[in-house]
C-alpha cells in the first residue's frame, strides 16, 4: 500500500504544479490580450490627434483644449499599457529595463534593446556589501 500512496500522492503533487502553470499561462494571455486591445485603442487616439491638428491648422483654428484633452487620454493609456507589460514581464520573471522598458529575458545582464546594464540579481545585490565592508574595515 505504501507505494501506491506514494505514487498517489506525487500524482496529484504533479497535477497541482501543472493547473497553477495552467493558471500562470492563461492569465499571462489575458494581459497579453488586454495590452494589444490598449494599444490598439492608443494607436486610434494618436491617429484622431494628427487629424484634429491637421483641421486645426488648415482652418487657422485652434483646438487647443481638444488636443490638450486627448493627449491626456493618450498619456493615461500609455501608462496603463506600460503597467500591463510590466506585470506580464514580472509573471514571466523577465527584467525591465530602466533605461529604455524593454523586457529582458532573466539573466540577462543588458538590455536586448538599448544595451543598458539592468539592474544586479538579488544574488549579486546580496554580494555587493558584503564586498564593500572589509575596504571600509581597513580605513
Amino acid at each position: 500500500m505504501g507505494f501506491i500512496e506514494e505514487t498517489i500522492v506525487k500524482a496529484k503533487e504533479v497535477f497541482d504544479v501543472a493547473g497553477r502553470k495552467t493558471s500562470e499561462a492563461i492569465t499571462i494571455q489575458k494581459l497579453k490580450v488586454n495590452a494589444a486591445s490598449l494599444d490598439a485603442q492608443i494607436a486610434k487616439d494618436y491617429e484622431a490627434l494628427g487629424r484634429l491638428v491637421y483641421a486645426g491648422s488648415r482652418e487657422k483654428s485652434e483646438n487647443q483644449e481638444a488636443t490638450e484633452e486627448l493627449m491626456a487620454e493618450i498619456d493615461a493609456k500609455r501608462l496603463q499599457l506600460e503597467s500591463l507589460q510590466a506585470e506580464i514581464a514580472h509573471m514571466k520573471g523577465n527584467l525591465i529595463c530602466s533605461g529604455c522598458g524593454a523586457s529582458n529575458m532573466p539573466g540577462a545582464v543588458f538590455c536586448s534593446k538599448c544595451g543598458k546594464k539592468l539592474q544586479n540579481t538579488q544574488k549579486k545585490q546580496d554580494d555587493a556589501p558584503a564586498a564593500e565592508e572589509p575596504a571600509d574595515a581597513e580605513k
